[in-house]
């Protein structure tokens, strides 16, 4: 129990208010295993620990945890604002674990809800809509979401939809207004939070969805993996840096450095409940061994296609042909496409105080 100068014991409600300062400043810089930690000290269980126990349990990769606490919750729930909050993660978490049904149900739910609208979170939903919508339509709503925050005075909130803006424009292959949308983000937010990996990340992928492999995509990579700390971030980056050696023409002697990527892709692949970031790994490992280690290649190949073939949601083209075409000749894959290279955006959002 934390103690005063004189030794007397401090309240509890000064207990409390002392954590969650602590846990705003850990969530806002993305340490969020530490902000898990502080948060098990809370004593009062207020509308504020369950939305920070909820978001915790996702932002650390426990989805199955932080769905069964949502859906245990809600019925006791009595604010909107708090239940705009728990739908918001508990969509976010049905998506991790490749719900997609329920995700787009939750999403409807909320989206159809004037109710909500009066809250900032709101804003994230608009902004989120990229795990539900088609890209045209989630272009829409996105720029709506600029809009909500500026109106708002949310700088930070806006920056991070500029960072997702840059995302569909990538997939739009409209590579110029990527970069210029990335830099009113990085902008807007880099002074703001210690996930610097981000814009380092996606920069480097801007680089190589041009087919450009050169020395600075490297460094780039390089820096995203210092500053990382969310263990599906640091996934998504370690793909992307073997992507980057598996294509590369100035690095042919670093057999050695992905060895080492590689074993430590694998590890935090025991963490990732999401079986579409399986997929992918074993994949673009088995890339990188084609011309390297024909045992190797055939073995991830397999443990790719295994996967492929669990996944419970839907039928996906350039998938189920890559496979068809390895299944015929057992040598010959379309190797790696853009689809495969990661960029990172904003799924969780700031907790209130006064919720």
């Amino acid at each position: 129990m934390l103690r005063n100068s004189e030794n007397h014991s401090i309240s509890t409600e000064v207990q409390d208010a002392i954590h969650f300062a602590l846990i705003d400043i850990y969530y806002s810089l993305g340490i969020f295993d530490k902000a898990w930690d502080i948060l098990t000290e809370i004593q009062n269980q207020s509308n504020r620990y369950i939305a920070y126990k909820a978001a915790l349990l996702d932002r650390l990769d426990m989805h199955q945890e932080a769905i069964i606490f949502i859906c245990n919750t809600l019925a006791s729930v009595n604010s909107n604002r708090l239940l705009l909050i728990l739908k918001l993660i508990l969509m976010i978490s049905y998506r991790s674990i490749n719900n997609h049904k329920e995700c787009e149900r939750i999403y409807l739910e909320m989206v159809n809800n004037s109710e909500y609208t009066n809250y900032d979170e709101y804003g994230f939903l608009l902004r989120n809509c990229e795990i539900i919508l088609p890209l045209s339509q989630s272009r829409k709503e996105l720029k709506k979401s600029i809009t909500f925050f500026k109106e708002k005075n949310l700088l930070v909130e806006m920056g991070q939809s500029y960072l997702t803006l840059a995302i569909l424009d990538a997939w739009s292959k409209n590579f110029k207004s990527a970069v210029s949308n990335l830099n009113i983000a990085e902008k807007l937010l880099y002074n703001e939070t210690f996930e610097r990996h981000i814009f380092f990340n996606n920069r480097a992928v801007l680089h190589m969805y041009q087919n450009e492999f050169s020395e600075e995509v490297g460094h780039l990579l390089r820096e995203a993996r210092k500053t990382t700390m969310c263990n599906f971030d640091k996934l998504i980056i370690h793909i992307n840096h073997l992507i980057y050696y598996t294509f590369s023409n100035t690095h042919r002697d670093t057999f050695e450095m992905c060895e080492d990527i590689i074993v430590l892709t694998l590890s935090l692949l025991e963490k990732q409940p999401d079986k579409v970031m399986h997929r992918l790994t074993y994949y673009t490992i088995a890339q990188y061994y084609k011309k390297r280690n024909v045992d190797l290649f055939h073995l991830y190949m397999k443990k790719s296609y295994e996967t492929h073939l669990s996944l419970s949601f839907g039928t996906n083209n350039y998938w189920d042909e890559r496979f068809s075409n390895y299944k015929l000749d057992h040598t010959t894959t379309d190797g790696i496409l853009t689809h495969d290279l990661g960029l990172i955006s904003y799924w969780h959002f700031r907790i209130p105080e006064d919720i």
